[in-house]
C-alpha cells in the first residue's frame, strides 16, 4: 500500500511545529524531522546519517563523530539527536540560524572530518529566550527556529517535556 505523500507531509509539519513534545519511539516524527533537515541542507552529501538515542547522555544532549565513513549523531532523546544536526550544520558546515526568515545554510561540499568527535549537554534544564522570533506559541515557524537554537522552552508556554 502507498503511503498518502499528505499524511506524510502533515506528520512533518506536526513534527516541526511539536518536534520534542512527540517522543514517542515508535512514530519518531522527531528523528524523520532530524533527518529531513540534514538532507534538505546537505542534499549532496557523500557520506550517510545515522541517528541513534540512548538516555545515558542525558536529556537534550548528543553526541557527533565519525564512524566507518558515517556521520552518526547519538542524542540522549530524540531531541538531542535534532540538536545534534543542526550542531553540525553550524559547527562543520558554517550554517548560521538568525531568525526565523534569516539563515546562512552550510557550505554545500561540507566533508565529514575522519577525527570528528564531540559532544554536548545542556548546562540548564531549562533553555528560553525573550527574542519574539522564539516564544510565539501560535507560529509553526517559532518552534522550528527554537530548535535550531536549542532552546527548549516558551515565555508563553513553559517547559517543553
Amino acid at each position: 500500500m502507498k503511503t498518502n505523500m499528505t499524511q506524510k507531509f502533515r506528520a512533518v509539519l506536526v513534527a516541526v511545529a511539536l518536534c520534542g513534545l512527540v517522543l514517542d519511539a515508535s512514530a519518531s516524527p522527531c528523528l524523520d524531522y532530524a533527518q529531513s533537515e540534514f538532507g534538505k541542507y546537505l542534499p549532496q552529501a557523500d557520506f550517510r546519517l545515522e541517528l541513534k538515542t540512548d538516555a545515558a547522555l542525558g536529556t537534550d544532549a548528543f553526541r557527533v563523530r565519525e564512524e566507518n565513513g558515517a556521520l552518526v549523531i547519538t542524542g540522549g532523546n530524540e531531541r538531542g539527536c535534532l540538536y545534534g544536526v543542526y550542531s553540525f550544520l553550524e559547527k562543520e558546515g558554517g550554517a548560521g540560524f538568525y531568525a526565523s526568515w534569516c539563515e546562512r545554510g552550510p557550505k554545500p561540499d561540507t566533508k565529514l572530518r575522519k577525527d570528528l568527535d564531540y559532544s554536548e549537554k545542556p548546562a540548564i534544564p531549562l533553555r528560553e529566550c525573550l527574542y519574539k522570533e522564539a516564544f510565539s506559541v501560535n507560529d509553526k515557524i517559532s518552534g522550528v527556529f527554537r530548535a535550531k537554537l536549542r532552546l527548549n522552552a516558551s515565555a508563553s508556554q513553559g517547559r517543553v517535556p
